[in-house]
């Protein structure tokens, strides 16, 4: 039941869920989604049952060993067809082995002698199609060995109806024509295999799924793979998990020798040029001419001057038991609100989830922002807390839950009681924002965004939309207009993010900004309320918009992971980005440039905010701390 909910999620989605909650439910939907095609395979290669299911848990054991390294998220399909293939050959020659030290023992065959007639054929298909690039190898995976329809496809790959059947149409062409220097004909081949992977003795047993998604969750959660499987899945995980790292060690071996070679030659070029072509200059004279470089000696003088001075360490708050999804500074500068908290393995929607764990209460804390020492604890969300603010005034604080708590709860920031829970609030994904003359709140739920009454907690108007909104949801400096993204995910993948700017009075739909090429997490108006900044989850770019026009003003990249907050200066010249690649980047707002890059969270980054005064920056984390940083002596 807790996997049908996640049913129409994407890939990425649910992997992203199971690396940052070890989320059993997702584990079983990945499992559940590319069993079948995975299982085939491995029957494909390996004739003997028990072979197949060994190998049908070692592919899905390498995933979860290797689920953090994995770039093309949006379909597991073409990674998983490749591991399988990769693993069911090692199983298929340690089998071959074992044969032959038997002494030529015959093993058991659940196969019809029709099915016998193929073997070469399947043999030879999946390694064409292992050797095809991705972008042709992807759509036959998915409608041919899968049973996709070809609009299931395109909408998981995110392309375009007439893109999937042109890229088909040529795989079908190229795999034609690999096989056909086989000797074999296409037309015959696919066909063959569909039949064959279709009769009911090949389904996955459920057994086997059962115990493989048992097995990857225990390798996800750091359990060793000898005691999460059997010693010949284990063995056969390894194997392939050792290839996989001499492979990915070779690729950068072999760049770093072409760099190498060619700095070399670069510099053996320069250095036997005449060493009259142009005399020294010092430091302070005229430039060097063109072509002229400096002689060794004054290269070395240039490395005994005195070094940069390090980057301070940040002020480190711990205390939060899970991780911490949200941070803000107060008015005055003073305190530092946080709100964070665990979810259970078991999964969404489902209390404790499909043999998980309970959902642990949500943790709301209130920080001095000098020394870093807890001030309150807020006790009352019964799930992790996705989102925090302060009121414009300092004397309140608002709360919004997820997944299993998906209540929005006002607070006393001084004494720590709750004042109230705002009543209609349903499916909340954790955004939460006070108007900036603290009478108004705006919410967002995977239904609507609304605005309530913050001094009485009443409902008092409702954004509607076409498509669901997701992640974000601020208020202009001015309080007339809201922005916030939309839209979650479309037929289970997620799809190009808009921002909507709305009249906050009327709620009247104003703006459509479109750019992103995926989801988006945040999006935060500059303090003048002229320019909007929107974090990119996919496509890793913080984009900034003209909140009047509607036009892309600025990309902003440099992050090597997805980008999950990002925030203005209180003066509008930076943006402060976060990012799952565990750094937070200074950037300048009118320049598109890269100003710093602070290190120093072992986790994903989640949230940023600048202190009222842009003097400090903080930083809350998967790794369960909050960083405050000082910029004074950075700058």
């Amino acid at each position: 039941m807790a996997a049908e909910l996640l049913g129409a999620e994407s890939d990425r989605r649910l992997v992203e869920r199971v690396l940052a909650t070890r989320d059993e439910s997702a584990l079983l939907t990945i499992v559940l989604r590319h069993g079948a095609m995975v299982y085939h395979v491995c029957r494909r290669v390996l004739r003997h049952p028990q072979d197949a299911e060994d190998a049908f848990q070692a592919t899905f054991l390498v995933l979860a060993q290797e689920l953090h390294t994995v770039r093309k998220r949006n379909s597991l399909a073409g990674w998983l067809h490749g591991v399988a293939l990769r693993v069911s050959r090692k199983a298929r020659a340690r089998a071959a082995a074992r044969q032959r030290r038997e002494a030529g023992a015959a093993r058991p065959e659940a196969v019809s002698p029709d099915d016998l007639t193929w073997g070469e054929v399947r043999s030879a298909l999946d390694d064409e199609l292992s050797r095809l690039p991705d972008r042709l190898r992807l759509p036959l995976v998915l409608c041919y060995l899968e049973g996709r329809t070809q609009d299931e496809a395109a909408d998981q790959l995110g392309w375009s109806k007439s893109t999937l059947r042109r890229r088909l149409e040529q795989a079908r062409g190229a795999l034609g024509s690999r096989l056909k220097g086989r000797g074999i004909a296409w037309s015959a081949a696919l066909p063959a295999v569909m039949a064959s992977d279709s009769l009911a003795a090949t389904a996955t047993p459920p057994t086997c799924v059962d115990s493989t998604v048992a097995a990857a969750l225990a390798v996800v959660n750091g359990k060793p793979l000898a005691l999460a499987a059997s010693a010949e899945v284990t063995v056969l995980t390894e194997g392939v998990l050792i290839t996989m790292s001499v492979t990915r060690i070779g690729v950068v071996a072999g760049a770093l020798i072409v760099l190498t070679l060619a700095t070399a030659a670069v510099g053996g070029h320069f250095f036997a040029a005449p060493a009259a072509q142009a005399e020294v200059q010092p430091e302070d004279g005229p430039a060097l001419p063109v072509g002229s470089f400096p002689m060794p000696e004054r290269a070395s003088a240039r490395a005994e001057e005195p070094k940069r001075a390090e980057k301070p360490e940040p002020l480190t708050l711990k205390g939060h038991t899970g991780e911490v999804w949200s941070v803000c500074f107060s008015p005055d500068g003073k305190r530092i609100l946080t709100g964070g908290g665990a979810l259970p393995r078991g999964g969404a929607g489902v209390a404790g989830g499909a043999g998980g764990d309970p959902p642990g209460p949500g943790e709301v804390k209130v920080w001095d922002a000098e020394n870093g020492t807890e001030i309150l604890a807020l006790k009352g969300h019964t799930g992790m807390v996705h989102g925090v603010c302060f009121s414009p005034d300092g004397k309140r604080i608002a709360t919004a839950g997820a997944f299993e708590d998906e209540t929005v709860r006002v607070w006393d920031a001084e004494k720590g009681h709750e004042l109230f829970t705002l009543k209609g609030q349903t499916q909340s994904t954790g955004s939460v924002c006070f108007r900036p003359d603290g009478k108004r709140i705006a919410t967002i739920s995977l239904e609507h965004v609304k605005v309530w009454d913050a001094g009485k907690g009443q409902e008092l108007l409702t954004l509607k939309a076409d498509v669901r909104p997701t992640g974000s949801v601020c208020f202009s400096p001015n309080g007339r207009r809201i922005a916030s993204v939309y839209p979650w995910s479309r037929f289970g993948r997620s799809v190009p993010a808009e921002i909507k700017v709305w009249d906050a009075e009327k709620g009247q739909e104003l703006l459509a900004l479109k750019g992103h090429t995926g989801e988006v997490l945040s999006v935060c108006f500059s303090p003048d309320g002229k320019r909007l900044a929107s974090a990119g989850l996919e496509d890793q770019t913080v984009r900034v918009w003209d909140a009047e026009k509607g036009e892309e003003l600025l990309a902003l990249k440099g992050h090597s992971g997805p980008v999950s907050s990002a925030c203005f200066s209180p003066d509008g010249k930076r943006i402060i980005t976060a990012s799952w690649d565990q750094t937070v980047k200074v950037w300048d707002a009118v320049k598109g440039r890269e100003l710093l890059t602070l290190k120093g969270h072992t986790g994903l980054v989640r949230s940023v905010c600048f202190s009222p005064d842009g003097k400090r920056l903080a930083s809350a984390s998967g790794d369960k701390t909050v960083n405050v940083w000082s910029l004074d002596k950075e700058e």
